[in-house]
């Protein structure tokens, strides 16, 4: 199983000039089913329905996540983090999060992040609340 980090030698790199910005673009979805979480950047919203999926489900930091792989240059988040390994089964958002960020700062310090917007429905989020309304 390749890791976020062993990718890295799979890829040519990303432009290493500083006066560049890189752009990533994440998406996601899960179907609502109960019985599962409703989590959603790392909140659980009680509600009688989730997000059915072999992770926590949670659409944002998913999203979040593959905007970060995707500015590396790196597979989707589905491929660095498979259903098919045991191991990310009911595992946190939060940890994909945590991995894309560190990969992140080891590999393009040159970088820094400027700013993440987040949309529903073509309409930008600025507040965890109004996301919640919606659902």
């Amino acid at each position: 199983m390749a890791t976020a980090t062993s990718l890295y030698s799979s890829y040519p790199p990303i432009a290493k000039e500083p006066s560049l910005g890189i752009v990533g673009h994440g998406f996601d979805l899960h179907r609502l089913e109960p019985g599962y979480p409703l989590i959603i950047g790392g909140i659980d919203v009680p509600r009688d329905r989730g997000c059915e999926a072999h992770s926590d489900g949670d659409v944002l930091l998913h999203c979040v996540v593959d905007a970060v792989l995707g500015a590396l240059g790196l597979p989707d988040i589905g491929q660095i983090f498979p259903d098919s390994d045991p191991k990310w089964k009911g595992a946190p958002s939060s940890d994909f999060y945590q991995r894309s960020l560190f990969d992140f700062a080891c590999h393009y310090s040159q970088y820094r992040f400027n700013r993440v917007r987040t949309f529903r429905g073509g309409k930008s989020l600025t507040r965890l609340e109004v996301l919640v309304e919606m659902l």
